[in-house]
């Protein structure tokens, strides 16, 4: 093994002295409400030194060596390390770009973190991947070449700066996987009026044999601003079923292996009684998220299920024990959820797709905080929207966030043909549209569900029938018996 002596050690291990003082480091200078920017700066992190425990093995992958390391007393270091913010009235986004990582984003309008982003990174040895450990950065990672946390977010990355116009501002990361010869490619672009990021992906094979290969992106999310979850943080996953992985950690969950997810109680943060991760099957629509209904903030991500159909939910339980916090946190804390999503349907090796040499794979995704519609039941690259029916009161709630303004739109809510709203208004991230409706006497609405429409003009923006709000189930398919944390 060869001294691990790239600036991984110096630029990546992240973390910062609070929830909301990220956004000033990785700022710098606040800009001026209107302004556009892209600024390279850098930030000042506290994590566990790893400068004696981590070398590089023969393959090129960098192995940590955890007796060299005291872990119940680690010693802590802080670095600087470059980042590049994007920024604009709604948003800001900051990239380290050494690591391809988003570290953080920023909602301009309410002011939160709706990333989690760990005090004082740490390490976690014994992992299942081809590192044989993994970092706890919090932040979005993206990675390859297979299985949970690939190898490519322990290495360094090339970066450049692709647009910086009145139009666009992005930044594009690239490393080369050493063992597959892989060509990972992230771009993380803003424009001037979109409340969220766009990343474009490119996987490339350079060598002159086919790979079998996964790429997964994982999203740590703590929405709100927290710095931590919230018990009523709703996962928004609209799929046919969730499948418990066959981990042993994971047998608090039976009921059974395939459970529905609309009335399942993990749908809710405190539920999650223990460590666990839940399998969606067969995705039904390009989106999934989280929803802090504490704090009435939650993150989007919109993206095409035919290239990445995987989807993945890890939390450590709710709320974690505190030796349970000591393996992910140095301080106090009750943790994040990790929302993944993949180019496989899991993380087997039997999942992985064949890439030929030469050819590339691409696509396009996107996130974005989101705030004041009182839930989330549908999203796209436009709008996200709460429509919810309660069958007993009778009642619709009805909030709508646009991710782009959204001047003179319509929004119209119909039954079985029967207009129950229609109403003008100018839509944008910063004035969220929030309405309840009673439905009509006589209105039947077990034989049609309401639905949503949002209009600009001719051009339809977003069509979401509504959700039926139930409570949760228990016994059978689903968690043994109810928890004493409340229903929802």
């Amino acid at each position: 093994m060869r001294t691990f002596r790239w600036s991984f050690l110096s630029f990546g291990l992240m973390g910062w002295l609070g929830c909301s003082g990220l956004a000033a480091e990785a700022a710098g200078k606040a800009i001026d409400r209107d302004e556009f920017a892209l600024r390279r700066t850098s930030i000042a992190i506290r994590q566990v030194d790893l400068s004696a425990a981590v070398r590089v093995d023969e393959r090129g992958y960098p192995r940590l060596d955890a007796s060299k390391l005291d872990l119940a007393n680690p010693r802590i270091v802080e670095r600087e390390h470059r980042a590049v913010v994007l920024e604009n009235r709604y948003v800001r986004v900051t990239v380290l770009p050494e690591m391809g990582r988003v570290y953080s984003l920023v909602s301009r309008v309410t002011g939160h973190e709706q990333l989690w982003i760990n005090p004082i990174a740490k390490p976690l040895p014994g992992q299942l991947n081809d590192t044989g450990w993994w970092m706890v950065w919090g932040s979005v990672e993206y990675t390859i070449p297979r299985g949970e946390h690939g190898t490519t977010w322990a290495l360094p990355w090339r970066w450049q700066v692709t647009a910086d116009s009145a139009r666009r501002k992005a930044v594009c990361m690239t490393v080369v996987e050493p063992q597959t010869r892989l060509r990972q490619s992230l771009e993380i672009a803003l424009t001037p009026q979109s409340a969220g990021f766009e990343a474009t992906i490119r996987i490339t094979n350079t060598g002159k044999q086919e790979v079998r290969f996964s790429h997964w992106m994982n999203a740590m999310l703590a929405p709100g601003g927290r710095g931590e979850l919230t018990p009523n943080t709703e996962l928004v996953v609209p799929c046919r079923a969730m499948v418990v992985a066959e981990r042993d950690f994971n047998r608090w969950m039976l009921g059974a292996r395939l459970q529905d997810f609309e009335r399942n109680p993990l749908r809710w943060v405190k539920h999650w009684r223990s460590i666990g991760d839940l399998l969606a099957t067969n995705l039904t629509h390009g989106f999934y998220g989280a929803f802090s209904h504490e704090v009435g903030e939650g993150v989007v991500r919109v993206f095409d299920p035919r290239i990445t159909p995987g989807m993945d939910i890890w939390t450590w339980g709710y709320p974690p024990p505190p030796a349970l916090q000591r393996e992910y946190c140095l301080q106090p804390n009750l943790g994040y959820v990790e929302l993944w999503g993949g180019t496989a349907p899991d993380f087997s090796d039997a999942a992985l797709r064949p890439l030929a040499p030469g050819r590339t794979l691409a696509w396009k995704e996107w996130m974005f905080p989101l705030h004041g519609t009182g839930g989330l039941t549908f999203a796209n690259r436009q709008a996200a929207v709460c429509c919810e029916l309660n069958p007993q009161s009778r009642e619709i709630n009805l909030g709508v966030f646009a991710i782009l303004p959204l001047r003179r739109a319509t929004v119209e809510v119909r039954l079985a043909g029967q207009v129950l709203l229609s109403e003008r208004a100018d839509l944008s991230p910063e004035a969220p549209w929030r309405r309840t409706l009673r439905l009509p006497a006589g209105a039947d609405a077990s034989q049609a569900r309401p639905v949503l429409t949002i209009r600009q003009g001719r051009r339809t923006v977003l069509t979401s029938q509504a959700r039926l709000h139930l409570p949760v189930l228990w016994g059978g398919q689903y968690l043994p018996t109810a928890t004493d944390n409340g229903e929802n």
